[in-house]
């Protein structure tokens, strides 16, 4: 069976060639030399640091032990904003760096979220964004990984949930793209039935 990722299609929409050298013949992509990609992969590694900063809260390691290591000092300031203002709903049942798959028309269909947040009726898939700049409301809504995470949730939404005999409600499905660079800043997207029906 065929195996669609958000990575995959991003490569697909950027550069049809990445797409074919990576993921038909399975060769790797060079990365480009240049100072302005060496400041990407800092980015990039800080990025990832921050992922585990939450993950590990998430599953129970207390804060004060993960702030005193040392190998989070690179973005101390990205840990503490997301402690003291936290954006995940409180009582919610949380799913740190969570895997959501679908199949749909003969294609299974995978999202890697970085938190599924499951309450009493409604969840949310929170993505931490770790660019430097973020693009717009209308960017990321338009966005593969939006359009993506959100209709696998709610191809498998009655695992969650109880569904109404029409369907999901507005706001029962929402994904918010949070930003630890950026002073209280976020991007909520909700996803309508008729989005839904649309993307099948």
């Amino acid at each position: 069976m065929r195996t669609i990722s958000q990575s995959q299609i991003y490569a697909y929409t950027n550069c049809p060639r990445n797409y074919y050298l990576s993921y038909i013949r399975k060769m790797p992509w060079p990365a480009p030399v240049s100072g302005q990609a060496a400041k990407i992969s800092q980015y990039t590694q800080k990025g990832k640091l921050f992922h585990l900063f939450v993950s590990s809260l998430l599953q129970g390691i207390p804060a004060e032990v993960l702030t005193a290591q040392s190998v989070f000092t690179p973005v101390s300031d990205w840990n503490q904003r997301f402690l003291s203002s936290n954006p995940l709903p409180k009582g919610a049942c949380l799913y740190p760096e969570f895997e959501l798959s679908a199949i749909h028309a003969g294609v299974l269909w995978i999202g890697f979220m970085d938190v599924l947040a499951v309450e009493k009726e409604k969840c949310t898939v929170f993505d931490w964004k770790t660019t430097k700049k973020p693009s717009t409301m209308d960017d990321y809504a338009k966005s593969p990984q939006t359009r993506l995470y959100l209709f696998i949730l709610r191809h498998c939404i009655a695992r969650f949930l109880s569904l109404k005999p029409d369907g999901v409600q507005p706001n029962q499905i929402d994904m918010v793209y949070w930003f630890p660079n950026a002073e209280n800043q976020q991007i909520t997207l909700h996803y309508s039935e008729e989005q839904y029906q649309s993307d099948a």
